[in-house]
């Protein structure tokens, strides 16, 4: 099984007051070409999605955009686990409406021992856990 393993997208940051949104979208549009370029069997977003637990609308659009055309143009399935910098709760609500999809959010504690069943391979996925979630 081929697997690209990336994290820390940091969705909606900005550096000195200066927004990435620009510089992401061509890092996602980059991603893109890889993955038709150089087939995979999944994709991994391993933490820091977005920049803040509340990020940017322009931001949240930015993954919904490129989570679209994922589906509509690579047929792999795709995980994203929220990191530190992510709100769990607000990225588990889309879990169950997106997974048949194959786009699996996990970000839900309660479901740590629950695999992602991948043909015979099983994805266990830990989303950043504050001590406030425990």
């Amino acid at each position: 099984m081929r697997i690209l393993h990336t994290s820390d997208w940091h969705l909606g940051k900005t550096l000195h007051e200066h927004s990435l949104l620009e510089d992401q979208r061509h890092f996602l549009d980059q991603l893109m070409e890889l993955l038709e370029s150089d087939p995979h069997d999944a994709l991994i977003v391993a933490g820091d999605v977005y920049d803040r637990s509340i990020p940017p609308r322009e931001a949240v659009e930015l993954l919904s955009d490129f989570l679209a055309r994922f589906r509509r143009e690579i047929n792999i399935p795709i995980l994203i686990i929220p990191g530190n910098h992510d709100s769990a709760s607000r990225l588990d609500y889309l879990s169950s409406i997106v997974r048949d999809q194959n786009i699996h959010f996990l970000a839900n504690s309660e479901s740590i021992g629950t695999p992602v069943s991948l043909g015979e391979v099983d994805f266990y996925g830990i989303p950043f856990l504050s001590p406030y979630d425990m």
